[in-house]
């Protein structure tokens, strides 16, 4: 997956030096909190529910993020975004834990892994009126690459999940002043099945027509409640990001 991007981003830094788009990247890092984190895996008949940041110990986490945003006739843009997120809860439980058809015994010393890697293609159609609030609206496919895991001093069991959903992405804004804007970015979508939420709030200051950076605050959430999985977690994020126009 991570080639195939790259790859992608050669193709069209290729079309952006022959005159036909622009480019831009864009790069956000801090430190994120991990809030709830259920799991029940199989999702159904006798496995157990239980929390990987409650029951469990969850530090907080450094993070980034990479997005490439390639842009044409001016209201019309693609983005490629690569955004790795993972935990390693530790701790032990005073109750036996059904997970992955192994069983987990109470007050047993466990070592978990909860990662969930994003890969993302979004498209974004920007309004010709960028007075308004509303930006842009469009259309992402998500590919998620995800583990969850447990390990005693006995024992281990994995569950792996690759799959990808579709979500609908938005851009909202208010300039404050020439240079400053309250932005708010985000991808969403809600089913029966499950739901996903990235969705980012922050300050931008352009410090000139080619660099712009931002503080704010981002909420990742989401889940599924199907047979094979029960999983829903949130993460709150610190932001600082810097955007670079080519």
């Amino acid at each position: 997956m991570k080639k195939i991007i790259l790859l992608t981003w050669v193709f069209l830094l290729t079309f952006v030096t022959a005159g036909y788009a622009s480019l831009s990247a864009d790069i956000e890092s801090g430190i994120f909190i991990p809030g709830y984190n259920d799991v029940r895996i199989p999702g159904k008949g006798d496995a157990t529910k239980f929390s990987l940041t409650e029951e469990l110990e969850a530090d907080i986490g450094y993070y980034y993020r990479l997005n490439l945003h390639y842009r044409f006739k001016e209201r019309h843009r693609f983005s490629l975004l690569y955004a790795p997120l993972k935990i390693e809860p530790v701790g032990n439980m005073d109750r036996d834990i059904s997970f992955q058809g192994e069983v987990f015994e109470a007050g047993e010393d466990l070592s978990a892994i909860y990662r969930f890697d994003s890969y993302r293609l979004q498209y974004r159609y920007y309004f010709r009126n960028q007075d308004r609030i509303i930006k842009g609206v469009g259309l992402t496919l998500k590919v998620r690459d995800a583990e969850i895991s447990i390990q005693s001093e006995e024992k281990s069991a994995t569950k792996l999940d690759t799959g990808a959903v579709p979500l609908i992405n938005f851009h909202l804004g208010y300039n404050i002043t020439p240079r400053i804007m309250l932005d708010m970015d985000g991808e969403a979508l809600f089913s029966p099945f499950g739901r996903a939420a990235d969705v980012l709030l922050a300050l931008i200051y352009e410090i000139n027509s080619k660099a712009f950076v931002r503080v704010g605050y981002r909420v990742l959430e989401g889940g599924s409640d199907v047979d094979e999985v029960y999983t829903f977690a949130l993460f709150n994020y610190f932001a600082l990001g810097l955007r670079i126009n080519f």
